[in-house]
Parts: structure tokens; sequence; C-alpha cells
């Protein structure tokens, strides 16, 4: 059965990739088309008989050991991806100009969503039956997952539109990047248990790791890039292999050090990601082979898990109503708080406003975060529903952005972010 779910899943992943990259949107867009178009609201409902059989609830057991894998290749890869140095150093008060506009714009664009998320819990607690004794995590749960953004989504974006090396595109991966390190703060709070949250060895954990894990960086990255430095431009066949495997076992380990510490495992392998060097022939040929068997063969699995958890009953009743009332405030607190954010670091209100496009990109951050919501019983399936697609919604929004003003010229993507 685990086979003929592979082949069901690349199949419906190859079929909405290529339609996605026909409209201009990114693959990851497609990805989480094809998690939907295989879950219960779609496939469920034209073959309801035939969906259940092939993802029948007793069958799933590979598939999610698959798909957990496939997520920390994934956030490994997305350690590499924010551990990545600047290249364009000596540029003096500019660069200082550049530091500032990145902090204040990022913790805005993180501070706005996440409050104003937060002050709707009380509202949509209500409404989505959210036990009471959850209500704190669920609004810290709903603030985190309006204050996202997808920093790998938005490279791959900038990338496809040629935007990464202009000035608006350099500026707007470090806002990402800073911001994703504020996500990933955020959900390690949010995936910590309820009980663990008021126990101070737990608190302690949540302050020490993230310096431990600085610390490791300046410590263990250098030395790890002088080792890999002396296999040579290419190294040999056999040492590849028993290089990518050490790799492997280091980011599995990481993985179970940070379940035994009481953090979600993706924090573990998102740590040695974060310590990998860049720069040699080795590390990046070990980072792009790990980020092709991730991306390509074992993300899909998490997007169709993803899709299989939603449910047909979200939209009976007020739920297409707060729907868009969550997309609404998704994108309205993201744009406008990014935006703000960008003014008071210096920049001119149209580049805020561009930035805040560009910010409101969700992905697979946003769905992560919630999969793992859903898990915990801190949120409901109608309400997952709702927000998967709010994560789908406006990722595509910044994807026909960049395509139709971006691409075709309605305004210069290489004029100045200064004021």
């Amino acid at each position: 059965m685990l086979e003929l779910q592979i082949l069901v899943i690349v199949c419906a992943t190859m079929l909405t990739g290529f339609c996605a990259r026909a409209i201009g949107q990114p693959v990851v867009v497609g990805e989480m088309a094809a998690g939907i178009l295989l879950g219960p609201v779609i496939f469920g409902g034209i073959a309801p008989a035939l969906q259940h059989r092939i993802f029948a609830a007793d069958s799933l057991g590979g598939l999610q050991a698959i798909a957990e894998f496939g997520l920390m290749l994934f956030m490994f890869i997305v350690g590499t991806d924010l551990s990545q140095p600047e290249k364009d150093r000596g540029h003096g008060r500019k660069q200082t100009g550049d530091s500032r506009l990145v902090i204040v714009t990022a913790t805005v664009s993180v501070a706005v969503p996440l409050l104003i998320g937060a002050t709707c819990t009380y509202v949509l607690s209500q409404v989505m039956d959210i036990p009471a004794g959850q209500q704190t995590r669920f609004a810290l749960f709903l603030g985190t997952a309006m204050a996202v953004t997808a920093f790998p989504v938005l490279a791959r974006m900038l990338t496809d539109h040629a935007l990464l090396r202009t000035p608006i595109g350099r500026i707007a991966m470090k806002i990402a990047a800073m911001i994703d390190l504020y996500a990933w703060i955020l959900f390690a709070i949010c995936t910590t248990p309820t009980h663990a949250l008021t126990s101070a060895t737990s608190v302690a954990k949540l302050v020490l790791v993230p310096l431990a894990c600085a610390a490791a960086i300046w410590i263990a990255r250098p030395r790890i890039s002088a080792w890999l430095a002396q296999f040579g431009d290419d190294g040999q066949a056999g040492e590849m292999h028993l290089l990518m495997l050490a790799v492997v076992a280091a980011i599995v380990g990481a993985a179970i050090l940070s379940r035994a510490a009481g953090l979600h495992p993706v924090l573990g392998a998102f740590a040695v990601g974060c310590c990998f060097p860049s720069g040699t022939a080795v590390s990046e040929k070990i980072r792009r082979d790990l980020g092709s068997i991730a991306s390509r063969v074992l993300m899909p699995c998490y997007f169709a898990l993803a899709g299989l958890n939603m449910t047909r009953d979200a939209f009976i009743g007020v739920g297409f109503t707060l729907f868009c009332v969550l997309l609404a405030i998704a994108v309205a607190s993201k744009v406008f708080g990014t935006a703000a954010g960008a003014r008071l670091g210096g920049a001119t209100w149209r580049t805020g406003m561009l930035l805040g496009v560009l910010m409101n990109t969700r992905g697979l951050v946003e769905l992560i975060l919630l999969k793992e919501g859903l898990n915990a019983g801190v949120i409901t399936p109608k309400l997952y529903t709702l927000m998967f697609l709010v994560a789908l919604v406006t990722t595509a929004l910044t994807g026909g952005f960049n395509t139709f003003f971006v691409a075709r010229q309605r305004f210069s993507p290489t004029s100045s972010y200064a004021p």
C-alpha cells in the first residue's frame, strides 16, 4: 500500500506542479494544492471509497515516517540557507543602514500580526470551540501563524523572477531570514506542552537552547568548514558517500536530542543546518543533494499527509465567512505591519508596501506550525483546514504579484530601497 500511496502522491504533485508553473506560481503552491487534491475535500468528495482505500488511516504509518524524515532534511536545508554568509560586504555606512532596516522591519513584521492574531483569539475560540484551557496557547498559535514568512519559498520566488540579486531582493531575503528565526523561536514555544511552560526547567531550556545553538554555530561552523576543505574540490565517491551519511546521522541525532530536551525534533535538524558551513565544493554538493531528495521526493509526502488532515465540514455554517476574516487579517496585518516597520527603519512607504507583499509568503512554514498544532490538539480540524487555505492563498498572492507586476516591469525592482 505504501508504494501505491507514493505513486499517487508523486503523480499528483507532478500534475499540480506543472499547473502552478504554467500560471507563474512557485512549485510549492502546486505541492500544497496536491495535498488538498488528495485529501477528503476533493478526492474524498469525488471518490470517497477509493480515497479511503488508498489512504486508509491504519496504512499511513510508513508515509508518516517518510514525511517526518523529509521534514528533518528540509529543516536542515532551511538552516543552511539562513547561515549563508553575506557576499556583499564592505558597503560601510550602507551596510549599517541595511542592518537597522532589517532589524526594525522584521521585528515589527512579526509583532503586528502576532498581536492582532492573538487579539482575535477570544472571538475565534468561541466560534471554533477551542477548549477553555487551551485559549492562551491557541492565541500564540494563531498569532504565530499570522506572523510567519516562508524564507525558502520567498528565495525560490525571487530566484525564478531574477530578483534575488537586486537591491530589493537582497534586503527582502535578510528580513525574511530574521523573521524565520523569530518564527522558529515562537514555534519552539508553541510546541512545548502547556504544563511544561510552567516548569522552570522547561523555560530554561527554551532560553538556553538558542544560546547554545548560537555558540555552536560560532565555534563549530569554522572547524567543520576547515575539515570539509581537506577533501578537495569534489571528494572521492566513497568519501562523499560517507560524508553524506555522517551529515544525515548528525541531523537525526540532533532531532533525537531535541525531542529528549522536550522540544520539537525539527529544531535539532534546523540547528545542524545552521552549523553546516558553505563555500566549499563538498559542502555545497552535500547541501544540494540532500535538498533535492527532500524537496522532490520526501516533502510531497508531508504535503499529502497535511491535506489528509483537512475536513470537508470547514465551510459549513459560518466557515466561509470565517475564512474570509482570517485571510483579511493575515494579509492586512502582514503587509501593513511590514510596511510600517520598513518606514520606521528608514525606507519609503512604497518600498515598505513592496516588502510587505513579499513577506506575506507563508508556504510550508505556516503549514508545519498548523500541523503540529493540530497534532497537539490546540486547533480543531476545521480551523486547520481554513488556515491551510490561508497559507496557500497568501503564498499564491505573492507569487502572482511577482509574476504580473515585477516580471512585467510595472515597477522597477532594481530601484533603491532607501528613503
